[in-house]
């Protein structure tokens, strides 16, 4: 199983220096960040191109082209990447095998590699992945083969103590490391990313993330608080939450978010719809007992675009009502900061910067904020302007309402996001 350590724990480690792999997924790609566990009896590991498993190697001879370019692998177009000087290039393209990564770092120690490297360094690998996907047949049937398992690149052979950014080290059963690689496959596997929408007690989300155990998933808040209708127990809902707060700790691929009937157990928006006061005590603790696990907003670049996930819309009215930014990455930053004022016991600072409610809601405010906006507020006025937003919140009969610049997918099952930014429901 998979396990998150403290951010303190993994800053001490030798390989979180500036400019290194790791400080660039760190800052520019948080959600690959961190240490995890994968039990060794269910994982398929690569190491060498000769090996069982070695096609998923970035060395491994699967010739890819892009715009009108050859390379023999993976590795060569990445490296290539790094840089803009055509001498540079035709140096990499005369190498191969392991030859092709030294000839880079030369480069990089020359000063010769693109400005602004860090920022793209995860998209232009999964770029490369998705080439090889599509270009390399032996690839995509191994990635088939490999089934449920996780995927590993395993550096246990490696001198240095722990694994590097992209793989892991065996300890034990268990392989343990940031295996950025093993994680880039399965999303690759998995076919893009799975969004689960308002839960409410609801437990469509495990079959799911059982039929897609390697995708990106994001859940979009609203753990709790049943409809009467539905006949879920209270408890039951209770219950299905630390289910899914146990799923998230074993899996650094899940991203919580937290929505209105979540947040209104931490602080007082006015409004409180079917909370349970009874079993208040008891959420707020599993809240706040689990706090690292939960954001209000998540970033992802899709087809080249900013998509940003959020429980409800985020729209320009609120944002110039409270004196936010446009920048979506500061604007996504600081609503995921706020969330430290319920930790530190200053519930009104929260309650000021996300208690809008407009009359969609039963509020008096002329827009809602990002955990209470209603999908009828939304025209032209929703961030980002060049991106695509999905959010949930506003619960739909029957299906989802998907347009070219946003999507509610609040109708009671998971949804699958792929690489080309298409979205289809995930079957029952």
């Amino acid at each position: 199983m998979t396990k998150r350590n403290s951010l303190k724990e993994v800053n001490n480690r030798s390989d979180n220096k500036s400019g290194t792999v790791a400080a660039a997924i760190r800052e520019y790609s948080p959600e690959y960040w961190g240490i995890s566990e994968y039990p060794a009896d269910r994982s398929v590991t690569f190491n060498k191109v000769c090996a069982k498993w070695g096609i998923f190697s970035n060395f491994a001879h699967t010739p890819i082209t892009f715009d009108g370019k050859g390379f023999s692998c993976v590795e060569q177009m990445f490296q290539c990447m790094k840089f803009t000087s055509h001498d540079v290039i035709a140096d990499i393209m005369s190498a191969s095998g392991q030859k092709i990564k030294m000839k880079a770092k030369h480069w990089v120690k020359q000063g010769k590699q693109r400005p602004g490297w860090a920022s793209m360094l995860v998209d232009t690998l999964k770029l490369c992945l998705r080439l090889k996907y599509e270009q390399c047949a032996e690839f995509r049937e191994a990635l088939a083969a490999s089934g449920t398992h996780y995927i590993v690149e395993d550096q246990s052979s490696f001198t240095k103590k722990y694994a590097d950014a992209y793989g892991c080290k065996r300890v034990g059963d268990k392989f343990v490391g940031p295996n950025l690689m093993g994680r880039l496959l399965m999303e690759l596997r998995a076919g893009g990313t799975l969004v689960i929408p308002d839960v409410h007690g609801r437990r469509f989300w495990i079959d799911a993330v059982n039929a897609h155990p390697g995708a990106d998933t994001i859940f979009l808040g609203d753990y709790l608080d049943p409809y009467p209708r539905e006949n879920i127990s209270s408890e039951s809902a209770i219950e299905n939450f630390e289910e899914i707060i146990s799923y998230a700790r074993k899996h650094p691929n899940c991203h919580l978010l937290l929505g209105n009937h979540d947040l209104h157990y931490l602080c007082n928006f006015g409004e409180a719809c079917r909370l349970d006061y009874h079993n208040a005590p008891l959420i707020r603790k599993l809240l706040i007992d689990n706090f690292d696990l939960f954001k209000l907003v998540a970033l992802r670049k899709i087809a080249g675009k900013t998509v940003v996930f959020s429980h409800a819309p985020i729209l320009t009215g609120w944002q110039q009502a409270v004196g936010e930014t446009l920048n979506i990455s500061l604007l996504t930053t600081r609503l995921n900061r706020s969330l430290s004022y319920l930790k530190d016991y200053l519930p009104w600072l929260v309650e000021e910067y996300l208690g809008q409610i407009s009359k969609y809601r039963g509020g008096y405010d002329e827009y809602g904020s990002p955990v209470w906006a209603d999908v009828e507020e939304v025209n032209d006025n929703i961030i980002p302007a060049n991106g695509y937003a999905v959010f949930g919140h506003t619960q739909q009969e029957h299906d989802p309402i998907v347009t070219d610049s946003w999507a509610c997918l609040d109708c009671r099952r998971a949804f699958l996001i792929d690489a080309s930014l298409n979205i289809t429901h995930t079957p029952q």
